[in-house]
């Protein structure tokens, strides 16, 4: 049996004793990260939370259209301690936004815990294209230029499928949502807000009862 530490309180966040670091739980200690930043969730389920954001660095899936290819290239640095990472966290922040790159080509299994005993609630935004984590919420945004896993579709929390045309729609439907629970939520959101892409989701969410995600904090011209 796992036997847990718990040393002394070093995340500042509410007023209970809750313990926040307890040891033994696998992953990495240091984390390359891009940019970390507080703003407003502007997609799928938690749209309008303000949230501190934290993107790792590095991905090897290769979206076309995606609008942070600054973040595919691999750190060459040690990235950061993911104590210290925590520790930035603004007290308000009370939703932490993982995100990428691609999360889970990282072991942050550490950073994810210590967010969570926190009391802060952690959501983890993953292409799917790797086994997932947890504690956390599990966004998957299925992914059609590398092989997806189907424990990542199976521990989805919601999806949200970025759609270029009607094929993704299709794509989803055959190759993503028959490997997920039958009741999870999903969003089709079109790629960048364009015209075409939007009126193909809300046709889409019409006939099928899916939900429409756009990329709200765009419209609003913040991070």
């Amino acid at each position: 049996m796992t036997r847990w530490i718990f040393p002394r309180n070093v995340f500042s966040f509410s007023s209970s004793r809750r313990p926040v670091m307890p040891t033994g739980f696998d992953g990495s200690t240091r984390i390359k990260i891009n940019e970390t930043f507080f703003s407003i969730q502007g997609e799928g389920r938690w749209t309008g939370m303000p949230a501190w954001f934290i993107r790792l660095q590095g991905c090897k899936v290769g979206c076309p259209w995606c609008d942070s290819k600054n973040t595919w290239p691999e750190s060459q640095d040690d990235g950061v301690s993911f104590v210290e990472l925590v520790r930035q966290i603004p007290y308000n922040a009370r939703h932490v936004v993982v995100t990428g790159g691609e999360p889970f080509e990282q072991r942050i299994r550490r950073l994810l815990k210590a967010i969570d005993l926190t009391g802060r609630r952690v959501q983890v935004e993953t292409s799917g294209c790797y086994d997932v984590e947890r504690p956390g919420w599990i966004t998957v945004s299925p992914k059609r230029y590398k092989p997806l896993s189907k424990q990542a579709l199976k521990n989805a929390d919601e999806i949200k499928q970025v759609v270029t045309c009607a094929d993704d729609i299709k794509w989803m439907q055959e190759e993503v949502l028959p490997y997920c629970s039958r009741w999870i939520p999903v969003y089709l959101q079109p790629v960048s807000n364009g015209q075409r892409a939007l009126e193909l989701c809300i046709e889409e969410c019409k006939r099928s009862g899916y939900l429409l995600s756009l990329q709200t904090h765009k419209m609003i011209n913040i991070p």
